[in-house]
């Protein structure tokens, strides 16, 4: 937690920035692909058929009329079936 908070939102932005670079970097190192993606909605969008699924925060898992079923924590980081 930062103390100051004036400067909490530029000290937690650039501990982001510095994660996705160091993301960034190992990624081609190891030829591997990064892509930075917005955060907004993508607990929502089926990763199969692109549909918005609303969800509570308090619901963990992901239901979709395509069949698609998933942990809400996988479906976090884009798995694709």
């Amino acid at each position: 937690m930062v103390k100051n908070h004036c400067l909490a939102k530029s000290i937690n932005d650039g501990g982001w920035y510095q994660f996705r670079k160091w993301i960034e970097h190992f990624g081609t190192k190891f030829g591997r692909i990064t892509v930075a993606v917005s955060p907004a909605y993508t607990s929502q969008n089926c990763s199969n058929c692109g549909e918005t699924v609303k969800k509570s925060l308090s619901t963990r898992t992901h239901f979709c009329k395509c069949g698609c079923q998933l942990d809400r924590d996988v479906r976090f980081v884009g798995y694709k079936p």
